[in-house]
């Protein structure tokens, strides 16, 4: 093998490295978005069920708790927008996550199925 042959295959594999740790450290950032939307909409999701609770336990006239209802509604699409913005383009796009409903549907795949992958 001649000095140039052995120098053309070692840049290629130097070139071949770097690209290949380039696409694994993305999916690994990729996964890290998703597991930490994930874990996030989970947080808020029992916080959610929480304050319903709370206030559906409260006394108070029928205005109040629609009053008290709208804003929870408000808050919970104002958390979707803030999460999905939270995270790069391609992983709101992957994650598909729009509003509540969507979201609430996909965690019930995922908690059903045990994959954090069905996403």
């Amino acid at each position: 093998m001649e000095i140039w042959d052995a120098a053309f295959l070692f840049f290629a594999g130097v070139l071949c490295h770097l690209w290949g740790q380039r696409i694994f450290d993305r999916s690994r950032l990729f996964n890290v978005y998703k597991e930490t939307f994930i874990k996030a909409f989970i947080l808020l999701k029992y916080t959610a069920e929480n304050c319903e609770g709370i206030i559906s336990s409260l006394e108070g006239t029928e205005e109040e708790r629609e009053g008290v209802a709208a804003a929870i509604q408000f808050w919970k699409r104002i958390t979707v927008v803030t999460l999905t913005e939270s995270v790069p383009d391609e992983v709101s796009r992957s994650l598909g996550i729009k509003d509540w409903q969507t979201a609430l549907k996909a965690l019930e795949r995922i908690t059903k199925t045990g994959s954090k992958n069905e996403l």
